[in-house]
Parts: structure tokens; sequence; C-alpha cells
């Protein structure tokens, strides 16, 4: 029993050092982010008391046991003021980031250290120290010193501080904040509640072994945090950093009106300091003469404009408010501080800019252009992204998209020209648009020409001005396609005339999009199988031709399956041909899953298929040929009529790479397999064999 004992402490200490060594190789090799060095530098301690600790067990004489705990002990007292550390710089305590403090949390491990190699003070540390090598589990025999009983006060002082640091960030509403501190409280715990018998039982096959496994422990579960979650990413240091960064003011206040987070915009347009901010009612905080008041009572999706007087100018600052997380009753509320002088000043030049719009005749005389060559493109992505750039080019416009309906009706992005980075980057996320009621009267007919400076949701999300948008509906008579947005200069104005040529396009762009449509259908229908989705018979021997010609002239091989379903005419005679083109489309999934994507498969008859495999030897062929055969009577096939078995029969035949041969003998060579297989009893593969 204590040799098993053993053996488990040994795997379970060995097994979280091989996990606490990775992170330390992914740490270093990462070395970006708030805390990943220390991060790095506190798993590479916790693996030296790991192996140092396993050395125990191989000391035979009290002088390699001492020297084995001296250095134990250098890696053990290190670890709690590094684990700190990582828990401080990751929070982002900057005072802890750089500068001396960091430097004292070393000073007592220092001391402890400088202990442990004086002889005179070893007995403070380990009391009566002696091996007993008949006790493999606990092979160093030693009472807790005061010394050791300083260190594990100062052990749990770095431990209750991190834990301390970390419940500080719970006010945190956001899920992946909540998510991370609690992994981090999870972390801390592990060694506050596992070293208890450490101290108390320090002799115990538990407390011998448990502290150096209860900090790597912690620090590998961390570590799989970090990595699964990615929660160096997650930093509140970053989060601050993002707050900065905004260019409008920003406040965070609860239902009780405190005051709970600002960015440094903020505060300086309130006129308020950090320090004695957070944390208070915000009310109390702006004086009673103060033109900010209207902050306090501004209610949720509440926009207002405000005007502040500040050196003798006036700024004008748009207001809104919205709650953090409605969906779970939360009532805390964002608020956002937006300077909009410049924007109003544009919006007065805009409008006695108005009557000086006939030098765009020039540039809507070429949209006639466009129109001619939408008239003339028949591919579906040429009419969207050329046709969008042509008229965003001759418009003049800063960037534009191109938003359509997709079968139920939702608003998708097709393609852009000219993005802002910031709008580019949202699309690439999800194509789909936010709900929108914009878009919403588009597709019920309320606008039937181009509308200027109707709210984008997309734009607003990503708080880009658009004063300049103009947004062409797109249809064809009653049914609404979608809409075509320009994004002009905010003193760009169209004539009445200059609306109704935008129409014009807006209309020939939609003919264009559906035309385009209509001939994608339609050479679909031309090469594919309407029934399986796979290639029908006559395209499939144009590629195959193509194929075969290029390996004849490579000298390549490639082979041909040709395969047949067994009797599927009974199907069909006791199911009814409805039963027989459900299993038909099932057979074709599958057979698809077998096969890579340089493989071509076509519908050959009704029941048959064949298959050309680029590259592929016989021996190769016949591989697939079994793995797609065993794909169908592996399970049977869910039809409405019920659970339907079936087996095929498959023939292989292949070009060899010293004959010359056409597409038409392969094609023969694999029918005749096909029969031998079906001769032999079907549910086979049969390779055709030279006679």
């Amino acid at each position: 029993m204590a040799q098993f004992v053993f053996l488990f402490y040994f795997f379970i200490i060995s097994l979280t050092a091989i996990l606490a060594i990775a992170f330390v190789v992914y740490a270093f090799r990462i070395r970006e982010g708030d805390g990943i060095k220390v991060f790095g530098i506190w798993m590479f301690l916790t693996v030296g008391w790991c192996l140092t600790h396993l050395a125990l067990f191989m000391a035979d004489t009290a002088e390699s046991a001492l020297i084995a705990l001296r250095w134990e002990w250098v890696f053990q007292v290190l670890v709690p003021p590094a684990f700190l550390l990582f828990i401080m710089q990751y929070k982002g305590y900057r005072r802890w980031i750089h500068g001396w403090r960091r430097f004292l949390l070393f000073l007592f491990p220092a001391g402890f250290i400088a202990s442990s190699f004086n002889n005179r003070m070893v007995g403070y540390i380990w009391d009566s120290l002696q091996i007993n090598l008949d006790n493999n589990i606990v092979p160093i025999q030693f009472r807790l010193g005061s010394a050791y009983w300083m260190y594990w006060l100062f052990a749990y002082s770095c431990l209750l501080l991190a834990l301390w640091g970390v419940a500080r960030n719970l006010k945190q509403k956001s899920r992946a904040y909540l998510r991370q501190a609690r992994t981090l409280m999870i972390g801390i715990s592990i060694p506050l509640i596992l070293n208890i018998v450490a101290m108390l039982r320090p002799q115990s096959a538990f407390g011998f072994n448990a502290p150096q496994f209860s900090f790597t422990l912690g620090g590998v579960l961390v570590g799989l945090a970090i990595y699964r979650y990615r929660l160096f990413d997650l930093s509140p240091f970053y989060y601050q950093r993002l707050l900065e960064s905004l260019r409008d003011g920003l406040l965070v206040i609860d239902e009780e009106g405190r005051l709970l987070q600002a960015n440094q915009l903020a505060l300086d347009l309130l006129g308020l300091e950090r320090s004695t901010s957070i944390g208070e009612n915000f009310l109390t905080l702006l004086a009673q003469d103060s033109p900010w008041t209207p902050l306090a009572s501004i209610s949720p999706d509440q926009n207002l404009e405000l005007q502040v007087t500040t050196n003798d100018q006036v700024l004008i600052y748009s207001l809104s408010c919205s709650l953090i997380d409605d969906r779970n009753h939360e009532n805390d509320r964002v608020v956002t501080m937006r300077d909009v002088t410049e924007e109003q000043a544009s919006k007065i030049a805009e409008q006695v800019s108005r009557t000086t719009a006939e030098d765009r005749a020039v540039q809507l005389d070429a949209l006639r252009k466009v129109a001619e060559f939408l008239n003339q493109s028949v591919d579906v992505a040429s009419v969207k992204l050329s046709g969008l750039e042509r008229i965003a080019t001759i418009v003049g416009a800063r960037f534009a998209y191109l938003i359509l309906a997709d079968i139920h009706g939702q608003p998708r992005f097709e393609g852009g020209y000219h993005l802002p980075p910031l709008l580019q980057e949202r699309f690439d996320r999800t194509p789909y648009c936010p709900p929108c009621h914009s878009f919403s009267r588009f597709m019920k007919g309320e606008y039937l020409e181009p509308v200027a400076f109707i709210p984008c949701e997309i734009l607003r999300e990503i708080s880009i001005t658009y004063s300049g948008l103009i947004s062409i509906p797109l249809h064809l008579g009653e049914r609404q396609l979608g809409i075509l947005n320009l994004v002009m200069a905010p003193n760009v104005v169209f004539s009445g005339d200059e609306i109704r040529l935008l129409q014009t396009v807006g209309d020939t762009f939609s003919a264009a999009l559906e035309r385009a449509r209509l001939y994608e259908n339609a050479e679909q229908l031309a090469t594919v199988d309407s029934l399986t989705g796979l290639f029908n018979r006559r395209h499939f021997f144009q590629l195959a031709q193509k194929e075969f010609d290029r390996a004849n002239r490579y000298q390549h091989v490639l082979s041909i399956l040709m395969i047949d379903i067994d009797y599927f005419k009974q199907v069909n005679d006791r199911f009814g041909h409805l039963t027989g083109d459900q299993v038909l489309q099932q057979i074709s999934d599958r057979f698809q899953a077998c096969l890579r994507s340089s493989d071509f498969i076509g519908r050959y008859g009704g029941e048959e298929f064949v298959i050309l495999l680029p590259e592929t030897d016989t021996e190769s062929g016949l591989m697939i040929a079994d793995r797609m055969r065993a794909s169908i009577t592996d399970r049977p096939f869910i039809t409405d009529k019920g659970e339907i078995s079936l087996t095929i029969s498959i023939g292989v035949a292949d070009k060899a790479l010293d004959k010359e041969t056409s597409l038409e003998i392969v094609l023969e060579n694999a029918d005749q397999a096909l029969l031998a297989a079906k001769n032999y009893g079907r549910n086979a593969v049969s390779v055709w064999k030279n006679p």
C-alpha cells in the first residue's frame, strides 16, 4: 500500500510539473500581455519546486537530503511573492508594475534563502532534521521551525493579498471578466486550503507533498484557463486602455446613482478627480450650476444635446444613455458624451451649400456609363463588386457598401468599396446587420427613391458619423432586394433631378443583379443533378476528360470508380419513388464525405454513380472504395417510411503510367469490374485486371 501511495504522489507531482513546464514555454512564446512574463516566471519557480521536491525521494544521506531541502526552499519561498506579483500586474495595479515595490516583495524570501544556507540557522527552519530511508512516502523527517512558521505567515499574506486583488474586480458585470475573476480565485484558494494540512501535519503523506502540489495545481488551473479562454486578452489593464482610447467621454452609473467607472476624458470635462469620484453619488459630485447636471437624470435610450461654454467658446455635446445588460435586468447605465460641435457646424454648412450642386452634373452623366457596364455583365460577383466600385467612384463617395436581403428577408452585407477599417472588421466578423428599422421600411416599399440621412445601425454601432449617407433602394417591381449605401462628404447635396438619376442607376443595378442570378442558376442547372447535388453526367465527362488529358500529359496516375446501388429498384417498388429520392440524396452525402476536394463525383444514371480520383493508384482507389462501401452498410438510411438498409457494388480501374489509353477505355474497365463485383454476390469491391 505504501508503494502505491508513493507512486500516486510521484505521478501527480510529476504530471503537474510537466503541465507547468508547458505553460512556461507558452508564456515565453507569447511574451506580450499584462503579467505574461511574470506568469512564466511563476510557473518556472513552481516547476523548480516540484523537481527539487522529487529529488528529496532520491536522497540517501543526511547531507544530500539537506542539499535537496535547501534548493527546494529556494523555489518554495519565491513562489508566493511571484504569484502575488502576477496577480497585481495582471489586474492592472500600476504601482506594482514598475518601480521598487515589486522588489520589496522579495526581501523576506531573500532572508529565508540566506538563512537556509547558514548551518547555524538550519534548525530554525527544519527542526530535528533526519532521513528515514524506510519511509519512501515521507523520507525526510523534521518539525517546523520558527522560520518555517514565518514563511507560512508570509505565504498566506501573499495569497490573501492576491485574493483581495481579484475580489476587487468582481464588480465587473461582464461575464468574461467574472469568469476570469472566479478562475483566479479558485487558483488562489487551492493552496490556501490544502496548505492548512501541510502546517498542521507536515510529516503526513499528504502534508509532506501538499505545498508544492497545491501551488503548482493552482498555477496549472490558471494556465489552462488562460489558454482556453484567452484571459490575457481580457486583462483589466487592456480594459482601462480601451476606455482611455475612446474619443468620447464615458461614464458608468449604477441604479443608486453611484459613479462606477469613467474614462479620463469624461473626468476632465466634468472637472473631477478619479481618486475622489469613483464610488460616490454622481449628482453630489456636480456643482449646482454645472451645465452637466442632465447627466444624472438621463434615461436609457435617451439622446440629449447640451451646450457648454468653455473659455468663451460654446461647445455642443451629444449625450446618450443605454443599459449595460437589459436582458439580465441590470439597471446600470452607460452614458457617452460626444463633442458634435464640428458636426453641427458641418450640417449648417451643408444647408448653405445645397444651392451649389450644379458641378455634380458631369459625375452624374458618367453614371449612365455605369448602366452600360451593368447591362453587359452576367457574373454575380462582378456585378456586385465592380458595379459598386464604378458607381462609388463616379459619384465621388468616400465609401460605399451593398446590403441585400437574404432568403429570410434579413439584411446581409454583400460587398463594399473603400470601407473604413472599423467597418470592414465589423463585416468580417459577421456579414449580417443588426435589426434595423430603416431597412425594414425599405423592404416594405416605403422608400421608392434614394433617401438621404437615414440612420444606419452598422455605422452607429462603430461610431462612424453618417451625415453624408444616401441610401438607394434596390427593387424589381414590388419585390425589394436591398439597399445601396453611398457615404458622401457632409457638404455634398443632390438636386431633385440628380436623385431621380440615382434611382435610375439603382433600378439598373437591381436588374443587373437579378439577371446575373438567373444566369448563375441556369448555369448550375446545366451542370448539377437537381436531386443529388452532384455533377450531372454531361458535366462530369467534361471535367473528367480535362483531368484525363492532364494525367496523360504529365504521366500521372488516376483511378475511376463505378458504383451501383444493389437492388435499388426494390426500394422504389416497395416504398415509392419519393422515398427512393430521399435515399439517393443521403447516399450522395455519404459519398461526398468520403472523398477529397480534388475528386470528381457524378450521377451516371438512375442508381449509378461514377467517381474520378486524380493522383490515385489502384491500391489507394481500392481503399477509398472500401471506405465508401462501408459508409453505406454501416448504418441504415432514415426516411419517412422508416429505416432502409442497402449495399453497393463498386468497380475500380486505373490509368496505368506506362500505357496510353482513353477515358472511355478506363470507364469500360471500371464497368467490367463493377459487373464482376455483382457476380461475386454484390456488396463487394472488384478491381479490373487486364486479362
